[in-house]
């Protein structure tokens, strides 16, 4: 495959594969059973063929886009081609081991990263942290160029740690582990060559482990009960990325870190009971979580993301410890046709704050004593009891929707709904709560067109002004307003806002008054209908196009206002693309949650996936790279390029250095060369 320069710079990181037979990443098998996070894309060849029909590239291809962005290209390629001549050069020179052109066959073509280890140990030099890092890179034919530049560059980190690291060579079988070790740390550099592809690690135990088990073929994390117990629900044949991740080694860690700060630093609080933190991390319920799995795949040009959280239900503690009921969907009529996100979900704020005073009382039981003596005087002059009155005043489900952006200076019009138990219960907690502010918050009641409605004031100036001084109110512009209806608090940031949606729960389910509904909505209704009828428990939808379009008539408002240097940004802002050059690539997302015994399902579709992270972090490595690149051949002395006319047309050959070859001779009052 050919690569113009910029489009080199743009995909550097990957190192995109030709079409030719490679080997898969197969690391995650051969890992430890122990690894915190693993993420994979094992078939990169296969992922950028699929990526080239995702909407961002879709949107890059477009004629516009490659307009505005046309001298940017330009000036990339020509600090490229630059970069690569004197890079030929200094070769030539033997300043360099590598030609440019071998570099640009470098390929991987498929990639796997762990996290296997977070630890602190204490060495001579006092704590160090112990942290296991593996990688594999499958490279197919560009093998032998890798292993090249791999073996020159840790030639030169050896050579210039002047004897701070000291090489060493071990078999795992028939294969050859190099290591380059501190004596600092137990951590070291550590990699073998397996095949066609290359094996790295921090830590030399885990990386000879790593390669029994690939070189044996043995199913490591793979077989562990934590890793099938997630997994299992969601397959990852066919899938570009898959991921696993097991949260208690990262609370380990924490709780290891806080001993060991505990017995160091000689700041640390000693009223801080370490043995009762971790007892409230148990009580809150954060090791309910066991493990995590997920895939990322595409599918007819959309990212689709399906992921399961293994949480056994005799386990749950804490914020995992409330009921989970099946979300009611006779909202939908209440949603407008054309608002452009909407999420909806069951809860359940008893047991959040349940769990909160739980963890307190397992942190210190005298502590728990306290906080609840301190709250109790407060609970009977207001006349409410925050248990009771407020969280037990509410309901288990919220549902909330937003309509498109107007201006980028106010809030987009939106509702935002709350089941509640007893209004009048939680009014009087709320008026009650609002009242300990001495005036700084109230709530006031108003009739609306026969509607009673409360409205939220926030009154700055009573502290004196926002920011010390002047009286003023940042949030003057908004008037949070709610009232009930339908057992449910209607929320917005206006009071119109408040009636629009008040109104709209006056629809009957099978209205057919031609308003329409969010159901009447093409891509919310393709996704309704690919949903699981029973047991979900959360939704969301996003109308991308009229997102996308707000956002980016925001953004060109906001950059019609800045100045900008064409010489040092070229980029004409006359030629931005319209938005609908764009957003005829978009479409909407969906997301739903629901839950079994075991754990958490999840599952997403959308525009959006791992590819927007990687091809605008591409992007921004590729430019980075080409102007370091440049940097770094300006360093070296035997070699200048003379630019063509014009602003550095590239195409010149390098030229010797005159003032080097003019200089005299040391000693003979002659001239180099003469």
């Amino acid at each position: 495959m050919s690569f113009r320069p910029a489009q080199t710079a743009f995909l550097l990181p990957l190192l995109l594969a030709a079409p030719v037979v490679a080997q898969k990443s197969t690391l995650k098998r051969a890992l430890p059973e122990g690894t915190i996070l693993m993420v994979t894309m094992p078939d990169l060849d296969a992922t950028m063929a699929k990526i080239d029909q995702v909407p961002l590239m879709r949107m890059w291809k477009e004629g516009e886009v490659q307009d505005f962005f046309a001298e940017a290209r330009k000036r990339l390629d020509q600090e490229w081609k630059q970069a690569l001549m004197q890079a030929a050069e200094l070769h030539k020179q033997g300043v360099i081991p590598f030609a440019p052109e071998e570099l640009m066959k470098l390929r991987v073509h498929g990639m796997s990263a762990a996290l296997t280890k977070l630890g602190v140990e204490q060495t001579g030099s006092g704590p160090m942290p112990s942290v296991g890092i593996v990688l594999h890179l499958e490279m197919g034919e560009s093998m032998p160029i890798w292993k090249k530049v791999l073996d020159y560059g840790m030639g030169q980190l050896e050579a210039r740690a002047q004897g701070m690291l000291t090489r060493s060579e071990s078999k795992v079988g028939d294969l050859t582990l190099v290591s380059l070790q501190t004596p600092f740390s137990s951590m070291s550099l550590n990699w073998a060559y397996v095949g066609s592809g290359l094996v790295f690690g921090t830590l030399p135990d885990e990386v000879k482990s790593v390669l029994g088990a690939l070189a044996g073929n043995k199913d490591v994390l793979t077989a562990s009960a934590n890793y099938k117990a997630a997994a299992k629900h969601v397959s990852s044949q066919g899938a570009e990325m898959e991921f696993f991740f097991q949260p208690g080694p990262v609370f380990d860690f924490a709780m290891q870190a806080l001993r060991l700060a505990a017995e160091n630093a000689p700041d640390f609080p000693p009223e801080l009971d370490i043995d009762g933190v971790e007892r409230a991390i148990d009580a809150l319920g954060l090791r309910s979580i066991v493990s995590m799995a997920g895939t990322f795949s595409y599918e007819n040009g959309r990212s689709v993301g399906r992921s399961f959280t293994h949480a056994p239900q005799p386990q749950r503690k804490g914020f995992f410890a409330g009921s989970h009921r099946p979300l009611d969907m006779s909202f939908l009529p209440w949603v407008p046709k054309d608002a452009v996100s909407v999420s909806a979900s069951t809860f359940d704020v008893t047991a959040i704050y349940d769990g909160l005073m739980a963890a307190v009382k397992a942190y210190d039981p005298k502590v728990h004593q306290h906080l609840e003596a301190m709250m109790k005087p407060y609970e009977e002059q207001i006349g409410v009891n925050l248990r009771e009155d407020l969280f037990g005043a509410l309901g288990d489900s919220y549902v909330a929707w937003s309509m498109p952006m107007a201006t980028i200076t106010n809030p987009p019009e939106g509702a935002y709904l709350v089941k509640v138990k007893d209004q009048e219960r939680l009014l009087k907690a709320l008026n009650a709560l609002t009242k300990m502010s001495q005036g700084v918050v109230s709530l006031d009641s108003v009739d609306r067109q026969g509607t009673q409605m409360h409205v939220l004031r926030l009154r700055f100036e009573e502290l004196g002004g926002m920011g010390g001084g002047g009286g003023l109110n940042m949030l003057g512009g908004f008037s949070p307003t709610f009232a009930f209806k339908k057992d449910f608090l209607v929320a917005g940031f206006s009071g119109s806002d408040v009636k629009r949606a008040l109104d709209r729960m006056d629809r009957a389910p099978d209205a057919k008054d031609g308003k329409g509904d969010v159901r009447n909505n093409a891509e919310f209704s393709a996704f309704l209908a690919k949903m699981p009828k029973e047991g979900i428990e959360a939704v969301s939808f996003t109308d991308w196009k009229s997102t996308f379009e707000g956002y980016y008539q925001g953004l060109t408002s906001v950059l019609a206002f800045l100045p900008i240097d064409n010489d040092e940004i070229p980029l004409d802002l006359q030629l931005l693309p319209d938005q609908s050059s764009l957003t005829k690539h978009l479409f909407g997302a969906m997301g739903w949650t629901r839950s079994d015994g075991e754990g958490f399902t999840s599952y997403s579709e959308g525009p959006w996936g791992p590819e927007t992270l990687i091809l605008i972090g591409g992007t921004a490595l590729g430019v980075g790279a080409t102007m370091g690149m440049r940097s770094a051949m300006e360093m070296q002395p035997q070699v200048r390029v003379r630019p063509a006319p014009g602003r550095g047309e590239p195409g010149t050959q390098p030229q010797p250095d005159k003032d080097k070859e003019e200089a005299p001779v040391e000693g003979t009052g002659r001239r180099n060369g003469k």
